[in-house]
């Protein structure tokens, strides 16, 4: 999967009217927008691909081409994005690890549980990673049993995060081609099931 990134800024002619968060959904594409401020926003386009083609960078034409027939507020962010603001990532979707240290080693973060950009969970987890690990450091008396401790209590949860990120993949990038319209949000079932994860397992 290539997802997509950049800053769009709006013009005095053509101000970006809509302040919340927009997320477009089309056939196996997905294209969010994020204000910033009055005046700025950010975005990212996702879509599948099925082989990854090396050092692939797309530009912001190439991005109009793909999405000139989705909705005018998307265009209108696409035309009015930076160039030297956009960013192309190719996506891997990683089966959760089972095991997180060797030795005196140990790995946290997108290190140790990376989950698809669907699970809007990245950074939370990274940051729910510190935390345990500042609480536990005073309790644990040795690494050994530290890092051991620290994998039960984060394992269960981050890789929960991760496959609920993949099936919202499946769901937007792997459904059969349609001719359904453009929609907007995501569904129910998948906000649900992300607002689940909301502080659980904190104390």
């Amino acid at each position: 999967m290539y997802w997509g990134s950049g800053i769009s800024h709006s013009s005095p002619t053509r101000p970006f009217n809509n302040q919340s968060i927009q997320d477009y959904l089309g056939d196996g594409e997905r294209f969010g927008i994020v204000p910033i401020d009055a005046s700025t926003c950010f975005w990212a386009a996702g879509w599948a691909e099925v082989e990854k083609q090396p050092n692939r960078m797309f530009t912001l034409s190439e991005l109009g081409e793909r999405f000139r027939e989705w909705p005018s507020e998307v265009l209108t962010v696409l035309q009015q994005a930076e160039q030297s603001s956009l960013h192309t990532v190719y996506v891997h979707d990683l089966d959760p690890m089972t095991s997180w240290y060797r030795g005196k080693c140990m790995v946290i973060g997108d290190a140790a549980h990376a989950a698809l950009p669907t699970s809007g969970q990245g950074a939370c987890q990274a940051l729910e990673d510190a935390w345990w690990l500042a609480k536990l450091m005073q309790e644990e008396a040795t690494t050994d049993d530290l890092f051991a401790c620290f994998q039960q209590q984060r394992l269960e949860k981050t890789a929960a995060i991760q496959m609920t990120g993949r099936h919202i993949a499946q769901a937007i990038f792997h459904t059969p081609a349609s001719q359904r319209p453009v929609q907007t949000g995501l569904t129910e079932v998948s906000l649900d099931a992300m607002a689940a994860f909301w502080m659980s397992g904190l104390v």
